[in-house]
């Protein structure tokens, strides 16, 4: 119940409703304030803000905990879970049969072509990390309920954070 409240109110908050009067304190090269708009120029469309991105997987936005109903730190966990599985599994096994037919093939940059490396699906080091929500006003027209102002779309993309050497890759 809370996670649709939010996600609801993240919608119209961020999408629908929200003008950008107030004007942030930046400066242009003359030295008058400018404002900040959304693409739009009335509204905001998108939120790709860091902080807020992070606040919200915290509170039960990441895609491990939307998707697959519990919150994984790292894919090594999320790999446990039969759904994510049966889904890696899928992608790992049409990577290895793309990987043996292809003799200029190879994970890393020594060969012409290069592959997706499998193994960041279940490492310990690499997640799925929320980088943007975007709205989809195109969508309305396909709502069945009246007034919708469309769909949000959570971006995630395949991240990893590794130590060597006592510095992060």
């Amino acid at each position: 119940m809370k996670k649709s409240f939010v996600l609801f109110a993240l919608f119209f908050l961020f999408s629908c409703k929200q003008k950008t009067d107030e004007k942030k304190d930046e400066k242009n090269i003359e030295g008058q304030n400018k404002s900040s708009e959304g693409l739009s120029g009335q509204y905001k469309v998108k939120i790709d803000d860091i902080q807020t991105l992070e606040q919200l997987e915290k509170e039960g936005f990441s895609l491990s905990t939307l998707v697959f109903g519990q919150a994984q730190s790292h894919n090594q966990n999320l790999y446990k879970n039969n759904a994510y599985r049966s889904m890696a599994d899928v992608l790992i096994d049409d990577l290895k049969k793309r990987f043996a037919q292809d003799p200029y093939m190879s994970i890393d940059m020594s060969k012409k072509h290069r592959l997706f490396a499998w193994d960041w699906l279940r490492s310990p080091y690499s997640f799925y990390e929320l980088v943007g929500i975007f709205p989809r006003f195109d969508r309305s027209v396909f709502s069945r309920e009246k007034n919708q102002c469309g769909e949000m779309r959570l971006i995630y993309r395949l991240a990893y954070e590794k130590i060597e050497k006592g510095e992060k890759l």
